[in-house]
């Protein structure tokens, strides 16, 4: 996933089931407004997925290799475009999530990829030429802000009947869609649980308290300690309004850092 408003990135590669259930759930999880594919070749189960679960996005289909680079044609476009250069210096650092997906050695840069991310590194390839054609790769890039996105049911664990990853609720696509989590029935988000409980007043609190409505907490000390929380802001409605109103008035940090990079 990439949020071009705040210049992050989030790479991943990994194993499906028959039902696409893990790629399903990442695609719950956010708010997709356009999605990137490769124009011929893909298989019936993703074709699938990008008509029914992401049939709101906007579809961009690209040309493989041409359009949507492999691994190392990515990170020769990186390299030669010199993003990852130190301000006022001829030095190159590499983001170290970057590295890691590479074969390179004790900070070292490697256009070789990793077999196992070599998909990861695609579609990320993908994404700069989507953004280069768009004029606006440079500012987003040379932010650095990458991250190997890991989903939580990854790391799942059973506990009792609850499917957990750490402290955490492991909430699929299915039981977002029929719990009316992110959408009602309708398909609108007037009427979901996050229409009702979203009382923010700051882009990022509500950016926050989406990733909690869709990662419940599983540990009771956690659980207990935000309770206590709402409990003691309750004790001060009238300081709580004063703090609301407060905060109302501050900007999307995050935009505004990125906006701020860009312009130099």
């Amino acid at each position: 996933p990439v949020d071009t408003s705040v210049g992050s990135f989030q790479m991943s590669q990994f194993t499906d089931d028959r039902n696409c259930s893990r790629l399903r759930t990442i695609i719950s999880h956010f708010n997709v407004v356009q999605v990137l594919y490769p124009k011929k070749n893909i298989s019936a189960k993703l074709q699938n997925v990008i008509k029914l679960d992401l049939g709101q996005a906007l579809h961009e289909p690209l040309a493989r290799d041409t359009e949507f680079w492999k691994a190392r044609h990515l990170l020769k476009e990186l390299a030669n475009g010199k993003y990852f250069y130190e301000e006022d210096s001829e030095m190159c650092k590499w983001p170290d999530s970057i590295m890691k997906l590479t074969a390179g050695e004790s900070g070292c840069f490697s256009d070789e990829p990793l077999p196992q991310y070599s998909l990861a590194l695609s579609s990320l390839g993908a994404t700069v030429y989507y953004l280069k054609s768009c004029l606006i790769e440079r500012p987003l890039l040379t932010l650095q802000q990458f991250a190997v996105f890991t989903p939580s049911e990854f790391n799942v664990r059973e506990s009792g009947s609850f499917p957990k990853s750490g402290q955490k609720l492991v909430l699929d696509n299915t039981t977002i869609s029929n719990l009316e989590i992110l959408q009602s029935s309708a398909g609108k988000y007037e009427g979901s649980l996050l229409s009702v409980v979203d009382k923010c007043v700051t882009a990022a609190g509500k950016r926050l308290l989406r990733q909690w409505v869709c990662s419940p907490l599983t540990d009771p000390q956690l659980i207990n300690e935000r309770l206590d929380a709402i409990e003691n802001l309750l004790k001060y409605p009238g300081k709580v309004k004063q703090v609301q109103k407060a905060l109302s008035k501050v900007p999307d940090l995050e935009r505004s850092l990125r906006k701020i990079h860009t312009i130099g």
